[in-house]
């Protein structure tokens, strides 16, 4: 899809972005785009409001101050704020201050100052990567699966797109710190490894994108698990489906011909698809390299 605004998010089918608890999200075999890289680093970030102890102030005025703090990565100015009653689902003021707004543009979050509404803390530590500070939001009534008001863009969603594992593993209410399972991939060998507690459990033949379609390196976690599914885009079926971070890939049963062959899926064998299907978690780390 054509991104009209340049940088920042690209637009969400509102079927791809809704909360796991409602998996109705498309799909298709073709490889996903890439995400927007945000600035390296949080120094630069400006402190909370040097006003925010001063008790005079209303709830509804700490909001651009929370978001300050959580693009800080600030723990303890944040639970403050919560403490003196801002709201953890507030969204982002659609008057933004200007020290925000540049925090934002830098980021590779302008879409949602520009395009979109209801963009909330929780996303904002989620697209940034800040762990400690999502728990505390999450522990304080962060909603884990509320969207924005135009796409349904979620939390987990923006956690996948950024690539932060650890938060898309937290928010899918998975262990962030537990690789007891995990799948590896090699694309130059066209294999991929199941390891359970540290051990091999099995090895399969993988089938990976073509030339022109690659399937993308990294590190993805399974948002979703579907038995049946359909490409949007070709007329292919993709039985036992698991969805990479919330992308338009993933790895599925499909024909194996010997060589990079897919439209930037992972397609294994009939029945390695059926057990991983069976056997491997949503919230399991896959290593693509």
């Amino acid at each position: 899809m054509e991104n009209p605004w340049g940088t920042g998010v690209p637009p969400v089918d509102a079927q791809r972005s809704a909360p796991p608890s409602t998996p109705a999200i498309s799909s298709t075999e073709s490889p996903s785009e890439q995400p927007v890289d945000p600035a390296s680093g949080s120094s630069g970030v400006p402190p909370a409001s040097s006003e925010c102890g001063q008790d005079a102030r209303a709830p509804g005025d700490l909001t651009p101050d929370l978001f300050r703090g959580v693009a800080g990565g600030d723990s303890a100015i944040v639970a403050g704020l919560l403490d003196r009653g801002a709201d953890a689902n507030a969204p982002l003021p659609e008057v933004v201050p200007d020290d925000l707004a540049a925090l934002m543009e830098e980021n590779g979050l302008a879409y949602f100052l520009r395009a979109e509404r209801g963009f909330t803390p929780l996303m904002l530590a989620a697209s940034l990567g800040h762990l400690d500070v999502a728990k505390l939001l999450l522990k304080r009534g962060a909603k884990r699966g509320a969207g924005t008001k135009r796409h349904r863009t979620s939390a987990l969603w923006l956690a996948g797109h950024f690539g932060q594992v650890p938060l898309m593993q937290l928010l899918l209410e998975a262990d962030p710190g537990a690789e007891r399972i995990k799948i590896c991939i090699s694309l130059a060998d066209q294999k991929a490894v199941l390891w359970k507690d540290g051990q091999v459990a099995r090895t399969m033949p993988v089938s990976t994108g073509r030339k022109r379609m690659p399937t993308p390196k990294g590190r993805y976690v399974i948002t979703d698990k579907y038995r049946d599914w359909k490409s949007t885009l070709y007329p292919a079926r993709m039985p036992y489906f698991l969805r990479l971070s919330c992308k338009d890939f993933g790895m599925h049963a499909g024909v194996l011909p010997g060589y990079p062959a897919s439209h930037g899926c992972i397609r294994l064998p009939a029945s390695d698809a059926k057990a991983l299907f069976a056997e491997v978690p949503v919230g399991t780390l896959v290593e693509i390299e």
